[in-house]
């Protein structure tokens, strides 16, 4: 099965060696299906191809990494110390029920730093708040196709 946390195919070559600010994937073990987000320190920001456009790949799929759009450095600081203040608090690395079907993997890299959490995907009100609130910061600070906030 495609390891899709180890996926390079896609970014240019100046990012191929840089870890990820923050890693997010979705990871249907059942369907073998998968969806990835990944947003790099200079604002880059990345998800997978798939399927019909949807961003779920699976075996079958060709899976490359395609440029989505560009988070602004303010939010890319925001983003930081949310990670620095709360993400890398976070005491469980494993919050996953034994039935659930997709996992939610959430990885931050930050000044020498790695951590990552494995939980069942769904709503956010079963997830820590940060969580919900880096999510709001890459969505408040990404710039929309038409070059407007």
């Amino acid at each position: 099965m495609l390891d899709i946390t180890e996926l390079k195919t896609g970014l240019p070559e100046n990012l191929v060696d840089e870890k990820p600010l923050l890693e997010q994937y979705i990871v249907n073990t059942r369907q073998g299906r998968q969806s990835g987000t990944i947003l790099f320190a200079d604002g880059s920001l990345y998800n997978t191809s798939g399927s019909e456009n949807t961003g779920i790949v699976s075996e079958k799929d060709h899976t490359e990494w395609v440029y989505f759009t560009k988070v602004e450095s303010e939010g890319i600081r925001k983003i930081e110390t949310s990670i620095r203040n709360e993400f890398f608090r976070l005491e469980q690395e494993n919050m996953m029920s034994s039935t659930a079907q997709n996992t939610l993997i959430w990885k931050a890299n930050l000044g020498g730093r790695s951590f990552s959490v494995k939980t069942a995907s769904g709503l956010y009100s079963g997830l820590p708040p940060v969580f919900k609130k880096i999510d709001g910061l890459i969505n408040q600070y990404m710039v929309r196709m038409n070059g407007q906030k």
